[in-house]
């Protein structure tokens, strides 16, 4: 168990107190969570808490730093309630390099379960301060990568790609000292970033420079089978070629430290057309099938890929196939996963409305009731079908408060369920219209071609 892991990782840490520890050696989301350091900041803080000789300032500081080391570990229900009611810009400006990590965590916990949500464009300012702050500070290189890593990440998992527009730090920057690791960790989470947001010249400047400077290649640590898949990146981008199978499995093979990064990269091609290609849909279950990887951008990765598959099989009129699909999803067991547990249940309740499958698809909906990952907005949704479902009114706040797309999806599939096909023409043209994300997209249009299609007598 997590408890456990922490527990070991704590009696080890005790063995090396020789140095002061203090937050300024904390680093959540520092380090891929599932990586060799997993768990290490959530046994920090517990070492933090038990020693007696802590300043004050940083035995304030506990309480935010255990919601991020616990964030880190992907247990997100926990870390919401460890973060009820804390403000973490205290925590951010007095100690500067966990300002990327509140950030992160503030921001996603807020948008999933509600709260004082920041809006993106004040994090990502923030961030820029972070790191225009260090651009001056060569010995600290390493601190100004991961600062705008996270920054990126954390616009990624905002869906927020209006920060591809901001100046970014350009990879000259990474030209001095400093880990390898971190560095490569920015540029991909850059390149995904710039594909989400059409930034598709200024990926291929940054692509190109990277594979042709060749001591700025040496100082990110890019050997010769990345830097031909940064340079492929390029010519894909520029629509010269498809992601094909090579593509994905050497993404996945040469940056196994940044499966995440690379899984993303790839999802993103592939969703960015209007309509996926036949090469595209094949490679899908490449992403999904290889697991959720290592934090919350590859579980976006395998939850976008699994759900742009999941309109694939249904487009072409194989619905089993996508209810085997999230069967299997529902049995993953990974911590970055259960950010998507409440949509996952939502997905599959619709696929059984899809079939007629009434009764299940009430006990989908009723399991988001007790998942304490569900957000509010699942959990609104779920009690509102279920509503209609047993022929009840609905609940006019629960109504307000569900995105278009899910109601229309379910609505749809409960018509559809039904034999009344132009009513979930309609609901789901609906769903495509509220659509908020490329692999939601998909899927909703999947849904219109086979309601559309003509059924077998």
């Amino acid at each position: 168990t997590q408890d456990a892991a922490i527990e070991g990782l704590a009696a080890q840490l005790m063995d090396d107190l020789d140095r002061p520890m203090t937050i300024w050696h904390l680093g959540p989301f520092a380090n891929p969570s599932h990586g060799p350091h997993y768990g290490r900041s959530a046994a920090q803080v517990r070492v933090l808490s038990e020693s007696t000789a802590l300043d004050p300032a940083t035995r304030v500081s506990l309480p935010q730093l255990k919601g991020l080391a616990t964030a880190e570990m992907g247990n997100w229900g926990r870390a919401r309630e460890e973060l009820r009611g804390q403000d973490m810009t205290p925590l951010a400006r007095r100690v500067p390099r966990l300002a990327p990590a509140a950030l992160l965590v503030d921001g996603l916990v807020n948008e999933r379960y509600g709260g004082n949500i920041s809006s993106p464009a004040a994090a990502i300012q923030l961030f820029r301060e972070q790191w225009l702050s260090l651009l001056d500070k060569p010995a600290r290189s390493h601190e100004l990568a991961l600062t705008a890593a996270m920054g990126a990440e954390y616009a990624i998992l905002r869906r927020y790609d209006a920060a591809a527009t901001q100046d970014w730090p350009s990879a000259r920057l990474l030209a001095g000292e400093g880990n390898w690791g971190v560095k490569q960790r920015y540029l991909l989470a850059l390149f995904a970033l710039l594909i989400e947001a059409r930034q598709h010249e200024a990926l291929q400047s940054v692509a190109t420079e990277v594979a042709t400077n060749e001591s700025l290649r040496q100082a990110i640590g890019f050997d010769d089978d990345q830097r031909a898949w940064v340079e492929e990146l390029g010519r894909l981008v520029g629509g010269e070629a498809e992601v094909d199978r090579s593509m994905v499995l050497r993404g996945q093979r040469d940056f196994r430290g940044h499966r995440d990064h690379a899984s993303r990269i790839l999802v993103d091609l592939m969703l960015s057309r209007q309509d996926l290609s036949a090469g595209a849909a094949e490679l899908l279950p490449l992403i999904h099938t290889a697991g959720p990887g290592r934090g919350p951008l590859g579980a976006l990765a395998w939850y976008d890929a699994l759900t742009a598959d999941l309109g694939v099989r249904i487009r072409a009129g194989k619905p089993q196939e996508a209810r085997a699909l999230l069967a299997e999803a529902l049995q993953v067991m990974d911590p970055n996963v259960t950010l998507y547990y409440g949509r996952l249940c939502l997905l599959d309740a619709s696929v059984k409305l899809l079939a007629g499958d009434f009764a299940q698809a009430r006990e989908a909906l009723e399991r988001i009731a007790v998942a304490t990952a569900a957000s509010p907005s699942e959990r609104a949704l779920a009690a509102l079908h279920v509503a209609l479902l047993t022929q009840e009114r609905p609940d006019r706040a629960d109504l307000a408060r569900v995105p278009p797309f899910w109601l229309g999806l379910l609505k749809g599939a409960s018509a559809m369920g039904c034999g009344m096909q132009s009513q979930a023409v309609q609901d789901w043209s609906t769903a495509h219209q509220g659509a908020a994300v490329p692999a939601e997209r998909h899927l909703a249009g999947a849904l219109l071609a086979y309601a559309r299609a003509p059924k077998q007598p």
